[in-house]
C-alpha cells in the first residue's frame, strides 16, 4: 500500500510539473526580433536595479512589482540616471508573464506602455536570459542616442 501511495503521489507530482511547465510555455507568443521590439519600446537601457517595491493598484488583478533602476546605458527613453519599470504581479499575486525582478542584478529592458511596463515575453532580462546575446549583439551595434 505504501509503495502505491508513493508511486500515486509521484505521478501527481510529475503530472503537475508537466502542466505548469506548458503553462508558461504558453503564456507567451515568440520574442519579436529585436528590430521590431526595439521599435515599439519606449525605452530600451541597461541597469542595475536599485530598489523594487510591490503596488497593489486597488485588487489582485492590479498589484505589480516596480524595479527602480540605475541606467549604465540608454538606447532610447531612458534619459535620466533612474527609471522605474514595471511588471505584473508581486507579493502574493502570481502573473504568469511576469517578470521576476532581483535587488543588484543587471537587465536590459525594453519596457513599453505609458507605465513603462515589461514582461517575461520579451527581451527584458538578465545575462541569463536565453536572448542577451542576440540582443546585445544587435545593440552595440546602434548608435548611441543624440543627448
Amino acid at each position: 500500500m505504501k509503495k502505491t501511495v508513493e508511486t500515486a503521489v509521484a505521478l501527481l507530482l510529475a503530472v503537475t510539473w508537466l502542466s505548469v511547465d506548458t503553462v508558461n510555455a504558453r503564456s507567451c507568443a515568440p520574442p519579436l526580433p529585436v528590430e521590431r521590439e526595439f521599435e515599439v519600446s519606449r525605452a530600451v537601457f541597461i541597469g542595475t536595479i536599485t530598489k523594487i517595491e510591490v503596488q497593489d493598484r486597488g485588487g489582485a488583478l492590479d498589484t505589480r512589482t516596480v524595479a527602480t533602476f540605475s541606467v549604465e546605458r540608454a538606447w532610447k527613453g531612458a534619459e535620466a540616471s533612474t527609471i522605474r519599470v514595471g511588471t505584473c504581479g508581486g507579493g502574493n499575486v502570481i502573473c504568469t508573464v511576469g517578470l521576476t525582478f532581483n535587488l543588484g542584478e543587471r537587465y536590459v529592458v525594453f519596457a513599453m506602455g505609458p507605465d513603462l511596463g515589461a514582461s517575461k515575453c520579451g527581451r527584458t532580462g538578465t545575462e541569463s536570459h536565453y536572448l542577451w546575446n542576440e540582443t546585445m549583439d544587435w545593440l552595440l551595434r546602434q548608435p548611441k542616442p543624440a543627448g
